[in-house]
Parts: structure tokens; sequence; C-alpha cells
């Protein structure tokens, strides 16, 4: 029988495992990064992390990030650098084991860009060359991996690798066996075997000895080498390897502002036309083509000639700044720089600067001097000359007799010179040396009005300051918060009750805007926060409302206010006070000698008012223990267990330093003080008469509730 139940025991199980709905650690994906290259297809065996009963029962599904799954295998085609995540990809992929679990996890793909395409330098394709031949190239990494080169290097079908693994971008080949046309190739790889492969250049091994052309150029142009009826060009320094032959060097300038200057070749030559050169080419040359920029030449004149003197004229190099100076002889003045071409006028400031761009050939213009006097007049009023143009004839300086005579209302108030002079005499002479014009300043007198503000924290005016004869003034007076505008005033004289006074201006006037105070403030004391009433409504002192011309408030204060001040419920573990009034307040007139409770005030009693009230706050004892014997009608037993207090009346509270509690009979002793919840210092005890007792000043400024604090002895 037990062996029955324990065949029956094994078979549940197996079939438990055989069907079991739960993945055994089921799904952990690699922490570390997976790195893809880029282009390449990337492939993941996610059975490699997926522990479960039946791997084959498990469906893969991604849920974020980029790929697919494909069976059992994580898929992305064409992994893509992106710029935005610098290359990192966040893959999420959900495992369902098909019977109710499912679970999933993360990992992380970099995608590793390739290297750049090599770039063959040395040798030029096609080129001919000795041994040994120096292969050159260049390539980079972006993503700063170390790159390592494999060359490829035969003849035409017969390209394999020749190195491999080379850290550094040359190579050189030194045992080449016979004369042929060689093809060469580089594949660059980094760290994460990412290739990258040039184009295949070609080279042709010539054991004929040959001998090299060193070109050089300065400046912008380009040089054509004509060597066996075979041409090249190039706009940049070169080397022509090449068996004995002639040599042809044709110059050319790229660029307009250039032209040929010369050549310097170390081995005799011969010029020929448009500066071409020749020479056989038997050894090494070293040659140097200069191109130089264009010179425009810039020529001056003076018209008329004996006008002024020029300078600055010379050759100039295109691009060169030019400074041009004409300066003008006695009796003339310049005016301006023309183009002898076709008189177009270039500035007329006697000092003219260029960039040299073409020949010139300027003139500079200078006229003979005329003394001209012009009158002119601003406001009302009559000139000797009258206003006009004078002297448009004279080539000589002269002196002139001014005279300027006021019309109407109007006031001279001076000459005003083009020099810059300004003379106040009416009748004046001046000398006529230059072009001068004058001007006779005729002004109406102008009145000085100015206003104030009383008081200045009353209001703001505006509109003062200097006007003249005749012009309208308007002056406005703005009240400040809590101020009202009672008018304007001059000379104590009450002229305008309306803010906004506009008038003539005819003299000097000084006004002065009035304001009154419209705040009315109501406070209490000895103390603030009082309750009142202010045309029935309860609010607290101090109060303060705005009151106009024309309206009242009645402000009324209670006979006797009893006030609940202190929370005698929060004022400790200990406490067994009631919770009741502990101030009174009694009134007893206003700060003004008033006696009523209940005044009105209007608009002519705005001030500060006080209601004056007499003040008496409860003070209530008690001890703790509640039953330790203290006895108020004892003899030096100061310790009341309630009465009424004055404002800041002072009293010294006494009680047995040392007492019994009257239930158990237990000794205790004072250990201190508690006023309105809060512990005082510590004390010690006096003596009076051989017995000691423990003290507490209170001055009343509140209502107080005071324990006297017993502990066992």
């Amino acid at each position: 029988m037990k062996k029955t139940i324990l065949y029956v025991l094994i078979v549940v199980v197996l079939i438990m495992l055989a069907g079991c709905p739960t993945l055994i650690n089921p799904f952990d994906l690699p922490d570390d990064p997976l790195i893809a290259n880029e282009g390449e297809p990337f492939t993941l065996d996610l059975t490699k992390y997926t522990d479960a009963v039946n791997i084959n029962d498990v469906i893969y599904e991604v849920t974020s990030g980029v790929g697919a799954t494909e069976d059992k295998e994580y898929v992305w085609d064409k992994p893509k650098f992106n710029e935005e995540t610098d290359g990192v990809e966040k893959v999420t992929i959900e495992a369902n084991n098909n019977r109710g679990r499912v679970v999933s996890d993360t990992f992380t793909i970099i995608v590793n860009r390739p290297p750049s395409t090599p770039t063959l330098i040395e040798p030029d394709d096609g080129e001919t060359v000795n041994l040994p031949v120096e292969l050159e190239w260049n390539s980079s990494d972006p993503d700063n991996d170390e790159l390592k080169f494999h060359v490829y290097f035969g003849t035409d079908g017969n390209v394999n690798q020749k190195q491999s693994n080379i850290t550094v971008e040359h190579y050189e080949i030194d045992d080449l066996d016979q004369e042929d046309t060689y093809y060469w190739f580089i594949v660059a790889e980094d760290e994460h075997s990412a290739k990258a492969t040039s184009d295949t250049c070609s080279f042709i091994y010539n054991t004929t000895p040959k001998n090299n052309l060193k070109l050089n150029l300065i400046g912008e142009g380009k040089v054509f080498i004509e060597i066996n009826n075979k041409i090249i060009s190039t706009e940049e320094p070169t080397t022509v390897s090449h068996e004995a032959a002639t040599v042809t060097l044709t110059p050319k300038s790229i660029n307009n502002n250039y032209i040929f200057g010369e050549w310097d070749i170390d081995k005799s030559h011969d010029i020929i036309a448009d500066d071409v050169a020749i020479f056989y080419l038997d050894e090494d040359v070293n040659a140097t083509a200069t191109f130089k920029l264009k010179e425009y030449d810039i020529t001056l004149s003076a018209s008329p000639q004996d006008g002024g003197v020029v300078s600055g004229g010379d050759s100039f190099e295109h691009g060169q700044e030019v400074t041009v100076v004409a300066t003008p002889n006695e009796g003339y003045e310049f005016s301006s720089w023309t183009d002898s071409k076709d008189d177009t006028v270039l500035s007329t400031n006697p000092t003219y600067t260029f960039t040299a761009t073409e020949d010139k050939d300027l003139i500079a213009n200078f006229d003979k001097k005329t003394y001209i006097l012009t009158i002119d007049k601003s406001g009302e009023g009559e000139t000797e000359p009258a206003t006009g143009v004078y002297g448009e004839e004279n080539e000589e300086p002269w002196t002139e007799t001014l005279i300027a005579t006021p019309t109407g209302d109007y006031e001279f108030k001076h000459w005003k010179l083009s020099t810059g002079e300004t003379i106040e005499a009416t009748t004046t002479e001046i000398e006529i040396n230059e072009d001068i014009t004058a001007t006779a300043i005729f002004e109406l007198p102008k009145f000085e009005i100015t206003a104030s503000a009383s008081p200045s924290e009353g209001g703001i005016v505006s509109g003062d300051g200097s006007y003249e004869l005749g012009s309208d003034v308007t002056i406005v007076a703005t009240s400040n918060e809590n101020w009202a505008f009672t008018g304007w005033y001059e000379d104590d004289d009450l002229v305008n009750t309306n803010t906004s006074f506009t008038f003539n201006a005819t003299e000097n006037r000084d006004f002065i805007a009035y304001f009154r105070s419209t705040k009315l403030t109501i406070d209490s004391t000895p103390l603030s926060g009082i309750p009142i009433l202010v045309n029935g409504k309860e609010v607290m002192t101090p109060y303060s409302t705005s009151v106009n011309s024309g309206d009242s408030i009645e402000v009324t204060a209670s006979t006797t206010l009893m006030l609940n001040l202190e929370n005698e419920e929060e004022l400790g573990e200990y406490s067994h006070f009631i919770d009741e009034d502990d101030t009174k307040m009694i009134f007893i007139k206003w700060a003004d000698n008033s006696n009523s409770n209940t005044r009105i005030f209007d608009g002519n009693n705005n001030d500060s008012y006080s209601i004056e009230y007499e003040v008496k706050y409860l003070m209530k004892t008690e001890t703790w223990p509640e039953q330790a014997d203290v006895d108020d009608s004892a003899t030096n037993i100061v310790f009341p267990d309630r009465n009424w207090y004055e404002y800041e009346h002072k009293i010294t509270l006494r009680v047995p330093y040392e007492t019994k509690v009257k239930d158990s009979g237990d000794d205790v002793t004072l250990k201190y003080w508690e006023v309105n919840g809060e512990k005082k210092d510590t004390i010690d005890p006096i003596e009076i008469n051989g017995e000691q007792y423990g003290e507490c000043e209170i001055v009343i400024d509140g209502p107080k509730f005071i324990h006297a604090h017993y502990d066992g002895c």
C-alpha cells in the first residue's frame, strides 16, 4: 500500500513538472551592454537567458525598443546609430510560457559605427614609381575606437592580403620583381570588427631611373606640366618623377586679381611667350611659380590747378587701402572728389579712403571762396538788414551792422550766429570772413508758475513750469489715499476749488494745493485689540476708516467689557482651572476728555482718537498636588484663591517652602512656580521669623493662572 501511494505521488509530481506554469528564475537578459555594428544584422538567442521547464512553450515579444523577435531569437536587421541617444538603445522583451506566467527583462545595445572609408593618399592613382613604394592612407573612427588596417596588394586579378593588423597609416613595399601595373586597397577595422574598405588604386612599377621635378606655387594660380605630350595641372605644390625628358611649365592665374610674376628654377631654362618655361629633366629640379596681386595706378589732379594741392597717389596692390587728401589754397575751399572717367562724385570729404580694385584718375575740385551773410529771425520782430542772403558776389571778407527790433509783446533775446557765438546787444557789428547765418531771436515774455502741496503727504501737483505770455496753464491736484483736496490758494486766498484749474499766463504766480486728512483712527488704551461698534458693526481697535466731507459714522465703546483672553484649559497637565472671563474693561472717557461712550464723527473730525479704559485682570492660584496645605489666611502667606487686579499692579505671592498633603499627610517641598503654563526658574527659600517660604513676583499685565508646584521630599 505504501509503495502504491509513493508511485502515485511520483506520477503527480511528474505531471505537475511537465505542465508547470511557473518559470524558475525565468528570464534574465545580460546586464552588460551588447555591441551591435551599424548596418550589420544583430541576433540574440533568447533561450540562453531563459530557465523554463519546457522552453518550447515560451513565446517572446519585444514590448519596447528597437528590433523584433523571430521564434526564439531577438533580431535587429539593420542597426542604426541614433544621434539623440548617442547610439544607446534600451530593449524590453516579454517572455510568456503560454500558461499565464509572463515576465519581462531589459537589456542595452550600443550601436558601434564603422570606421570612415580609408582615403588613399600616396602614390597617386596610375602614377609611375620606383622602389621603395610607400603606400599611405588615412582613416578615422567616429567612436574613437583604435583601428587596425589590412593591406591588399597585387597585379590585376591577383590582389591578396599583403599585411594585416597594421596600426599605422603607411606601409612600404620594397620587393617587386617585375615591371607591371599593381593594384591596392585598404580595409580599416575597429575594436568591434566593424570594417570599411577603400577604393582600389593602381601604380606602375618602372625600373628606369627617374628624376624628380619639385614644383612650388606662391600666390593664387596653377601650372600646367607637359612631359612627352602628357599634360597635368596643379594648384598645389607637387612632385613629378619621370625619366629624362623635356618639360614645359605653363603658368595661369586662377583669380582675376592675380597675375603671374616670375619663375625661380634651379636649372638652365628658356622662357618663351606667355611666361612659359622649358628645360630638360635629366636631374632633380626645383621650380617655383610666383603669382602676385595686380597693381593699380592711382593718379591725382586739382581743378582748378591753383585751387589746392593733392597727395596720396601711387601704385597699389589689389585690395590695398588708399587714402588721398585734398588741401585747399588760400581763398579756395574743397568741393568734392570726382572720377575723371564720368565725373561721378566719389566723396565730399577732403580725405577720401577707398580700396584699390582698378586704375583710377581722381580729380580734387575746389571752389573760389565767397563770403555770404544770411539774415534770419525767430519770433516777431524786424531786422536790419531784412531777412535774406547778402554778399553772394563778395570774394573778400567784409563787415555788416545788425539791428534787431521786437514787435508786439515780443522781446529781443539775442543774435545767434552759425559760428556758435551769441550776441545779446540789439545792435552789433560782425566780420563776415566765412559764410555766416545770423538769426535774431524774439520771444514772448515767460512767467514762472509754481505749485506745491500742503501738507506734502496729502497729494501731488502737476502742471507748473515756465509759460509764455498768453498761453493756457492747467495745474492739477491729485489726492493721496485718505486725503481730500480742499482748494487752490494764492497768497492765502482761495482762488479755485476744482482739482484741475486752467488760467492764462500773464505774470509769475505761486499756488498751494491744500489737502485735508479723511482718515479717522479709533484706538484704545492701555490695550489695543478691544471690540467697539462702528455703525452697529463690531470691529477691533485700532480701527481706521476714511470719512469724507458730508459723511459721518457712529462709534460706541462698551461701558463694561468682560473678555476671556487666556484659554485656561491649555495651561498644562496639572491645571484644574475652569475656563471663564478673565479680563474686565470699564469705560472711563475718550482721550480728548469726552465722557460719552457713543460719539458721532464727521468729515471735520478726521484725526486719531483713543478710548481710555480701566483694565482689570483675574488672577487665580492653586497648588500641585491640589491638596498641598497652603492657608492664605495664615501669617506671612499671600496666595489668594482668585482676585481681580488693575493693569500693571505688582504682587508678591508667598507660600510655605515645606508643607503637607492634606489627605495623606505626606511632606512636600516647593520646587517651582508655573505662570500661565510657563515654568519659572528653581527658587531658593527665604526665611521670615524662622520659617521658610517660597516667593514669586507677579506683574499683572494680563490674566494670571499660577501653580505652586510641590514635590515629595
